[in-house]
């Protein structure tokens, strides 16, 4: 994902056509939904839009990005955080809040890293499901430790101490 420098060999972007792409590219064509993602306690509109800013008062992309994503919370100048007067929202739905962001990105390449970790089952199979949708026609890695979720894959690859072994 670029956070970290690789310490030996190199990460190569390519994109369909085979032709490397540059380092802008790079983080344009790529989201990602990370295990421990950040809950911001701002209002709903300001977490949906980090996914693109330029799109923080673009009311209709914004709220196709919640729909899309399978939240039912709309009003996005609501606050988020009972301390700030706003609502709490759960796991599910702060999956589904992080799942807009990335749809508002509009990357060619999703990874999820162990996304559903916190969640109960089936807030699980529902996430699991929106990201089946929400990934269609684009390439996505999922890293996951749940055998239900491994087998949405149309290719599994089983690591052990960091290689590939199956």
């Amino acid at each position: 994902t670029g956070l970290y420098a690789p310490t030996a060999g190199e990460v190569v972007w390519m994109d369909g056509d085979g032709k490397r792409l540059s380092g802008a590219d790079e983080g344009g064509g790529l989201s990602a939904v990370f295990q421990d993602f950040a809950k911001l306690y701002v209002t709903l509109r300001e977490n949906v839009a980090l996914g693109d800013l330029s799109a923080i008062g673009d009311d209709d992309a914004l709220l196709a990005a919640l729909r899309q994503a399978g939240s039912r919370r709309l009003e996005l100048d609501a606050p988020i955080g009972a301390p700030f007067g706003g609502f709490e929202p759960s796991g599910g739905e702060w999956q589904k809040i992080v799942t807009a962001r990335l749809l508002l990105r509009r990357a060619g390449f999703v990874f999820f890293d162990e996304p559903t970790a916190a969640l109960d089952p089936m807030a699980e199979k529902e996430a699991f499901e929106t990201f089946m949708r929400v990934t269609e026609g684009k390439a996505a890695l999922l890293v996951t430790h749940r055998l239900g979720a491994a087998k949405l894959a149309d290719r599994i690859v089983v690591m052990k101490h960091g290689k590939a072994v199956e």
